[in-house]
Formats: C-alpha cells, sequence, structure tokens
C-alpha cells in the first residue's frame, strides 16, 4: 500500500493558499504530546535485562574487540579490511542464528544503546533477519530513530525484494523529517531500479509512488528529489507531469529539476519546449541554463541545432556561452564514444551528470 502524502503547503515564491472558513463552533483539539525521546542505556544496564539481552551483549563485546583490532597499524590495510569484514559477517550470522525469539531485545537495543557503532552493527543485524518477526521491528526501529546512517543502514540492509520496497514506502509515508524522507525516496529508487527493469504492477506502484511524492510532498527538496528520479527513470509516461512542472512550478530549483527530467522522459519530443524556455529572455538566468543543460540531455542533431542557434543569436552574453560550451561537449562526446571512449574520459566538458547541475539555485 502506498502512504498517503498530506496537502502540499506553500512553496517559496508560490501563491498564497486561500483562507478557509472556520466552522461556527470550532471545537478545540487536544494538544498531542511529542513523541518520546528513546531511551539512552549503557549496554552493562541493557545485558541486566533479559538472557537475551546478555546473549546479544556478549557477542556486542566480540564485536568491539574486532573495531579496537582496526586502530592498530598494519603493513596491509587492504588485507585487514577484507578480514575485518569476513570477522563482521561471522559475528552478524551468529546474532541472526539465534532466531526470531531474540528480535525484542535485538530492536530494544538498537534503539537505546550509547553506542553509536554498536548501533549501526545491529541495524545490519536486524534488517538481515530471515523471520516475519523482523519486519514489525524493523518499522517500529524507523519510527523511533531519527539518525540518518542508522536509518540507511536499517533499509540498505534489508533484502533486495517487493516486501521490503514496501516497507520503505511505508516508512516514507511516516517519516516527518525531510532529510530522512529524501533518504527513503533514494533507497526506494535503488530498489526498484529503472523503468525497463520492473514488470506490470510493481512498475506501476513504483511510477506512482514516486509521482505522488513529486507532488505532494510537502518539502520542496524531496520533490525535487522524486522528480530528478522520475527523470532517469525516463519513462515516457511521465513527461507530461514533467512538462506541468518544467512550464509553471513556482519554487526555482524544483522547476529546474522538472526541466531536466522533461527532457530524459520526452526525449526529442522536448525540444520544442525546452527551446522556447532557453530563449525566452524573461525566464531569467537560472530557467535559461537548465534548458541549455536539458536539451544538451537530450544530445543528436536537433539538439545541437538548437544550441548552435543560441551561442550564435542570443542577446545575453552568459546564455551564448553556456550554449556554446554545451555544444562543445556534445561534440566532445560524440567525437570520444566515436573512437570507443567513455563519458568520463571526455576532459573540458560543460555537463554535469550530477545534482545540481551547472546554474541551478537552490531557494
Amino acid at each position: 500500500a502506498l502512504p498517503i502524502f498530506a496537502p502540499p503547503r506553500a512553496l517559496p515564491g508560490g501563491p498564497t493558499p486561500t483562507p478557509v472558513a472556520a466552522d461556527p463552533a470550532p471545537v478545540a483539539a487536544p494538544i498531542a504530546a511529542p513523541p518520546a525521546a528513546p531511551k539512552v542505556s549503557t549496554l552493562e544496564d541493557l545485558a541486566a535485562r533479559s538472557p537475551e539481552h546478555a546473549a546479544i551483549a556478549r557477542l556486542l563485546e566480540d564485536y568491539l574487540e574486532l573495531t579496537r583490532d582496526l586502530l592498530s597499524p598494519s603493513p596491509n590495510p587492504f588485507q585487514d579490511a577484507s578480514e575485518r569484514e569476513r570477522r563482521e559477517q561471522e559475528l552478524l550470522d551468529r546474532l541472526r542464528a539465534m532466531g526470531p525469539g531474540v528480535i525484542p531485545a535485538l530492536a530494544e537495543m538498537l534503539t537505546e544503546l550509547n553506542h553509536r557503532a554498536n548501533q549501526v552493527f545491529l541495524a545490519k543485524a536486524l534488517a538481515g533477519m530471515p523471520y516475519p518477526e523482523a519486519t514489525g521491528a524493523i518499522e517500529q526501529a524507523l519510527g523511533q530513530i531519527k539518525d540518518v546512517a542508522l536509518q540507511t543502514t536499517l533499509v540498505r540492509y534489508l533484502p533486495e525484494t517487493p516486501d521490503a520496497a514496501a516497507l520503505v514506502t511505508r516508512a516514507f509515508g511516516n517519516e516527518e523529517n525531510p532529510t530522512l524522507r529524501g533518504m527513503l525516496l533514494r533507497e526506494y529508487s535503488r530498489r526498484i531500479g529503472d523503468e525497463a527493469g520492473q514488470a506490470g504492477a510493481s512498475r506501476d506502484e513504483g511510477r506512482e509512488f514516486l509521482r505522488q511524492a513529486a507532488l505532494n510532498d510537502p518539502d520542496p527538496n524531496v520533490r525535487a528529489e522524486a522528480v530528478t528520479v522520475i527523470g532517469q527513470r525516463g519513462d515516457p509516461r511521465d513527461q507530461e507531469l514533467m512538462a506541468q512542472l518544467a512550464r509553471a512550478e513556482p519554487n526555482v530549483y524544483l522547476r529546474q529539476r522538472a526541466i531536466v527530467s522533461y527532457a530524459e522522459t520526452a526525449k526529442e519530443g522536448s525540444l520544442g519546449l525546452l527551446d522556447d524556455m532557453a530563449r525566452d529572455t524573461g525566464a531569467g538566468l537560472p530557467i535559461r541554463a537548465s534548458a541549455i543543460l536539458a536539451i544538451s540531455r537530450v544530445g543528436g542533431p536537433l539538439a545541437l541545432q538548437a544550441l548552435d542557434r543560441l551561442a550564435q543569436t542570443d542577446p545575453d552574453q552568459e546564455v551564448r556561452t553556456r550554449a556554446q560550451r554545451a555544444a562543445a561537449s556534445m561534440r566532445a562526446r560524440a567525437e570520444a564514444e566515436a573512437r570507443g571512449q567513455g563519458p568520463q574520459e571526455v576532459q573540458g566538458g560543460a555537463i554535469r551528470v550530477g545534482p545540481p547541475p551547472d546554474g541551478l539555485q537552490r531557494r
């Protein structure tokens, strides 16, 4: 089931929402208490709670001994790192082999321990538990822990299954911290892969989840993340949504992301709108620069013609320079591909593949 999104708040630069008239006799709602902060306990305190707690504590002592070994100088650090991974995996396997009965104690120690390295280790162990009881414990832990590193560890070590992907969407829908929602969205997109790598219902469910995030998440940065993922997936069915955001989104940063994602979903079909946006002298440099970048992402002869035309005729020197650089980068890339070189071997290009691309501004 997909998460239910709250209605979007007004974004910076956007229209002020129309006030809604209150009921004639409103009833004051009780003020909800803030969620309780997780307890903080030492390993010794937790070990005394039950035999399961004590067994986990003993294993954690072995793990801490392993981490102390890493601090010693070594003539062969790469070999030591490999050995450390092997020994850590052995400890994880020992903990998981304790069975489902240890899960409550494991989850409790994960959320309460005052030692970060131990918490990360326990997060790896819990996420890899092959028991149904682990699912509820992981969801509860994701709701209690407000730490990006621990949450990332929990979701990253989940099995690569549809059930695990669904757990990530539920966690996204329940998470209030936009930084953590962004992490969960990226993890979800990693799990579902690109549009071509999915089939049937899973592909459509993933697509709908991302569209809802792009349209309705209350944080513009999370919406921008969703828009970027949609572009990376390149599903042509999303081109109308990306065109809508590229034309009219009031948040500049989010609109810039949508312009590039429109190019990636509509391909050559996007060039008409992108060319209009790049030549619109009233749009402002951030939008025009994003349109130039998007045209270069489309590639091909028509895109190159559009960039050359901008480079030769636009009244704005900065726009001409950016178009000139983008065209030069496209030509260099084409020449490198003809010689059998990879894109990373093209030097001096103006195209950046990672966010935020040149010219994008945060607001």
